[in-house]
């Protein structure tokens, strides 16, 4: 029988505390940076995931016949005009909120004198209850104000992005030749990326594609019931598609509080259904028949991280939390010593789903 340093050989020996710790203090580091460069983390890995669609389409446009240079412009450039035409839309739409906070605190807080009094024969005293949390215009007008700010800049972040994005994908095609001639053709990485790559064009495409479905029907029953800014619920409840468990009730909350302020409560309870009833339809009902597995992430890692990338990357890092902590698990499972960790991230139910918005 085999004894001492011939035993052990071939086997994983754990980490020590002191390589942990050297480890650790690296990350923290690495997310310290990537704090201090989130503008450009923000717009590499945006366009990194738009790469692993538009790539394919590049491809098939030449091998149509299409010069270079035209099937880029062919591909890219209607994407980057939509990603404007987006952001411009938001910018509009929350200066028009903007103007008119003032008047939907009004609005609300004579519904909550009118619910006061309804219940408590007092029109002030619900208001007494929740004083800390009364609703002021001076309290909107700066969550507002950030946001519009925050829009605007990612106005001028689309710049950069398309600049990035169309070297990406000019560079796409040579790309696996010269990772071929210095790692080797048979070298485990290559599998790796085309699992991860398939992996986020899958997400992005399915979850776009229900996401639009979800996004014009919210809008439709918006419509219909002539809730202000419609349209502006419906793109932030697209985007929030990709925003997992927390994106349904951010989706949710604005348009039920201004249904609430134009037109009372049974509005608002409307909306709330109307709500619930679309997200189940398309995400217990339509989404099975397109996905057919979940994002082996377990509930507990992907609110973990939301917070931790938004921390990190802004707001904009919640967007991309999903394909980041994807591309980790992905870069932990390369590893014996670390692949433990990777199983601890995987769910443990192999039906299971994430809730998006």
């Amino acid at each position: 029988m085999a004894s001492g340093p011939t035993a052990l050989r071939g086997r994983s020996r754990p980490a020590s505390p002191a390589r942990w710790a050297i480890v650790g203090a690296s990350l923290v580091i690495l997310a310290a940076g990537m704090h201090a460069a989130a503008t450009l983390v923000n717009a590499v890995v945006l366009t990194v995931l738009l790469a692993t669609v538009l790539v394919p389409l590049l491809r098939s446009a030449r091998g149509r016949g299409l010069p270079s240079w035209l099937a880029t412009t062919v591909v890219v450039v209607p994407v980057l005009g939509l990603g404007a035409l987006l952001v411009g839309f938001l910018t509009v739409s929350l200066s028009q909120i903007y103007e008119q906070l003032p008047r939907y605190a009004a609005q609300l807080s004579a519904t909550a004198e009118q619910l006061s009094l309804a219940w408590w024969g007092d029109a002030q005293h619900l208001a007494a209850l929740v004083n800390s949390f009364a609703v002021r215009p001076d309290q909107l007008v700066q969550p507002a104000t950030a946001a519009v700010s925050g829009l605007l800049d990612a106005s001028n972040n689309l710049l950069l992005m398309l600049f990035l994005l169309l070297y990406l994908c000019a560079d796409a095609e040579r790309l696996p030749a010269r990772l071929g001639a210095a790692l080797g053709p048979d070298h485990p990485l290559f599998a790796r990326m085309k699992e991860l790559n398939d992996g986020l064009r899958d997400y992005m495409l399915i979850n776009g594609a229900i996401g639009l479905v979800v996004a014009l029907a919210r809008t439709a029953l918006l419509l219909a019931m002539s809730v202000d800014f419609a349209i502006l619920w419906g793109v932030w409840s697209l985007l929030l598609t990709y925003v997992p468990n927390v994106g349904y009730p951010l989706a949710l909350l604005p348009p039920t509080v201004i249904a609430l302020v134009q037109h009372g409560w049974q509005s608002a309870a409307l909306v709330f259904v109307g709500y619930g009833v679309i997200n189940t339809l398309a995400y217990n009902v339509l989404m099975p028949r397109y996905q057919g597995k979940s994002l082996d992430l377990s509930p507990f890692v992907v609110v973990v991280s939301l917070i931790f990338w938004g921390i990190v990357l802004g707001a904009m890092g919640a967007l991309l939390a999903v394909p980041l902590t994807l591309a980790l698990r992905s870069i932990l499972e390369s590893s014996e010593q670390t692949r433990w960790l990777a199983d601890l991230m995987a769910d443990s139910s192999s039906d299971s789903a994430v809730i998006a918005g």
